[in-house]
């Protein structure tokens, strides 16, 4: 998408660079108030719905309750109509359903992580919004142990930038690409401690191997002071892994994240106990992890702390079955975890086909030019009416069936082209848009011949929205399309029982008719039943 310089780009920009710098616990929010005041001031969803990821993300550092700006986020969200931040707030939100934390998703999302997948499919909008998206994605299923999703989701996230060549996101790309790498060091923790606490020692050296330089690649980017102890702490980690002997630089890192103290010496310890547990040394190991593993919880990697357990009963003085229990629990969250993958990759097809059948659904039922019913649609809507039972012991409900096109429409089509035309017919399926309620139906027929149906009201509400659509139609500024463009409308109505909505077309469009033929411009009613008729207006 193209990203001319405007203040609300500025101001997109500015909360993306603001999502880094609040990730921790203690971090100031006063900039982020401010976007959302000005969000609320603009009327800009999509800002807010930025300010609130940001209070979000806060809570999840801070371990406290989200729920309140997750809701505001999810409804701003939604109001923008944009699938990569509808997608970015329901994985927001199963994120924190996944750790447990008190930021989890209203009830009623139904199956939020399936759903946000699908809705990236869809490349339309901001790059920015589709990458943070697909990380908030990542992240979702890496804490369900799915590392291979994850992985894959980083991969389009990072290609979600290619096209974009409009400078003022250039921070915004430097950040997310740095929290690419940071996340994908994160995984691979994972999924080596997973390996191995299985007893797959040379798949986690492989996995290991593999990301090492990945991790040390970390220190070309500027990263935050406060992330730097935990890295150079999985850069050890990952070393002892590996098999990698001590160098003078993982000294020089090891000490790093020594100095950062807290889980960053937490890690350190694990990775003598993983170098103590391949040299045959179980009782060093086991010395090693066991003082540091309530050290280690959240932001560490959730495999790191089962694999400091693990290594923590390795000794002698843990009973065998006690370590052959531990060792049965590890395959049998191996075994889950696989299991999970392959439900959720086959939740996440079977909802790329529901949303593919939405999506003709929506071709066939939907017209392109005005985005009223068509057709088709008018006619099952009409037929669900008809099959509807009435209470028992109560009469038929009525609704109301309005014939409606433009008058002349031909010699507007002919004097000033057709694309003029279209615009015409565009703003009326507007106009009836804003004129029927969520029960009711507007479609286009065809041509310039609309149908309303008002479903369950009387005939004095009837003759009162006929009367205030004509008025819409008469008081349009049309000359905004054409020099001295006016546009008028003729409509035939007729109330009918439900059971009997088939056949009011025909008498609503008798109604139109009279209506033509005494002047156009006006709407006029069906009696009851029968032929005669009543001018409205």
């Amino acid at each position: 998408m193209s990203s001319q310089t405007n203040p609300r780009v500025e101001a997109l920009v500015k909360a993306y660079r603001l999502i880094e710098s609040v990730q921790a616990p203690d971090a100031p929010m006063d900039a982020v108030e401010q976007l959302d005041a000005l969000a609320l001031e603009r009327d800009w969803p999509d800002l807010r719905a930025l300010t609130q990821w940001a209070y979000v993300l806060q809570t999840r550092h801070q371990g406290t309750d989200g729920s309140a700006p997750l809701r505001t986020m999810l409804e701003c969200a939604e109001c923008t109509r944009d699938p990569a931040l509808v997608a970015l707030a329901l994985s927001t939100s199963m994120f924190g359903e996944a750790i447990g934390s008190p930021t989890v998703a209203p009830t009623g999302v139904g199956d939020a992580l399936t759903r946000s997948v699908v809705l990236l499919d869809d490349d339309s909008g901001y790059a920015a919004h589709r990458c943070a998206a697909h990380i908030e994605v990542a992240l979702s299923f890496h804490t369900r142990g799915l590392w291979e999703l994850a992985s894959r989701h980083y991969d389009l996230a990072e290609r979600a930038w290619d096209g974009e060549t409009a400078s003022i996101w250039l921070p915004v790309v430097r950040c997310q690409q740095r929290a690419i790498a940071v996340n994908r060091l994160d995984i691979m923790i994972d999924w080596s401690c997973a390996l191995a606490e299985v007893d797959d020692w040379e798949s986690a050296a492989q996995r290991a191997a593999q990301a090492l330089p990945q991790a040390a690649s970390l220190a070309e980017w500027e990263i935050p002071v406060a992330w730097m102890g935990e890295i150079c702490g999985y850069r050890s980690l990952l070393a002892a892994l590996a098999g990698v002997p001590r160098t003078a630089e993982l000294d020089q890192a090891a000490r790093l994240a020594h100095d950062a103290g807290g889980s960053s010496r937490a890690t350190l310890a694990i990775a003598d106990a993983v170098r103590h547990y391949l040299a045959g040394e179980l009782d060093r190991a086991a010395r090693r992890a066991e003082p540091v593993v309530e050290k280690i919880g959240f932001p560490a990697p959730t495999q790191l702390k089962l694999l400091a357990f693990r290594l923590a009963t390795a000794g002698c003085k843990t009973p065998a079955v006690a370590r052959r229990y531990a060792e049965e629990l590890a395959r049998l969250r191996w075994e889950a975890r696989l299991a999970r993958d392959r439900a959720l990759c086959s939740a996440i097809e079977a909802e790329r086909q529901q949303a593919e059948h939405r999506r003709l659904r929506h071709q066939v039922l939907t017209d392109d030019l005005t985005g009223l019913a068509t057709r088709r649609a008018y006619r099952a809507y009409v037929s669900g009416l008809a099959e509807r039972p009435a209470p028992s012991g109560t009469p038929a409900s009525l609704v109301a069936v309005m014939m409606i096109d433009v008058d002349h429409f031909k010699q507007i089509n002919d004097r000033l082209g057709h694309d003029i035309g279209d615009a015409v017919l565009r703003r009326l399926g507007a106009i009836l848009a804003r004129h029927v309620r969520a029960v009711d139906l507007a479609a286009r027929l065809g041509g310039d011949e609309f149908v309303v149906v008002l479903d369950q009201v009387d005939s004095q509400v009837a003759e009162a929205r006929a009367a205030d659509i004509l008025l819409s139609v008469m008081e349009h500024d049309w000359s905004r399309l054409a020099p001295g463009l006016t546009v008028s409308i003729s409509l035939g109505l007729c109330m009918s029982a439900t059971d009997e909505v088939q056949t009011a077309l025909a008498r609503a469009d008798r109604s139109l008719y009279e209506a033509k033929r005494s002047g156009r411009s006006k709407a006029v009613m069906s009696a009851d039943g029968g032929d005669a008729r009543r001018a409205l207006s």
